[in-house]
């Protein structure tokens, strides 16, 4: 995974409004099938992470657990979050590659 390029990306997504935060728009918008790809924090309380594990996986929608709160906040501009998703097909398509692509020293 290319952190900087994910982190980059996520900022990127948020700029253009093609990010939802928190976890009753995620929710929201998972009802409504508009989400490509969920982030959660790897360090998300057991509630937050069975809710989102059980609705991406009925709606099969991509869930992402690379990142923890703190560094999916900073790059979004948040104090804290937790969980996140994108709307758009062309920046989950980003994100996927910077996920897959290696790190960089």
């Amino acid at each position: 995974m290319n952190r900087a390029k994910l982190l980059g990306a996520l900022g990127l997504a948020r700029r253009a409004g093609k990010l939802l935060l928190g976890e009753d728009q995620v929710l929201d918008a998972l009802k409504n099938e508009a989400v490509a790809l969920v982030f959660l924090a790897g360090d998300a309380g057991p509630n937050t992470t069975k809710r989102m594990t059980d609705k991406t996986g009925s709606r099969h929608v991509t869930l992402v657990s690379a990142l923890t709160g703190a560094e999916l906040a900073a790059a979004t501009g948040r104090k804290i979050l937790k969980v996140a998703a994108i709307t758009d097909r062309g920046f989950a398509v980003l994100i996927q590659k910077a996920l897959d692509a290696p790190e960089q020293p």
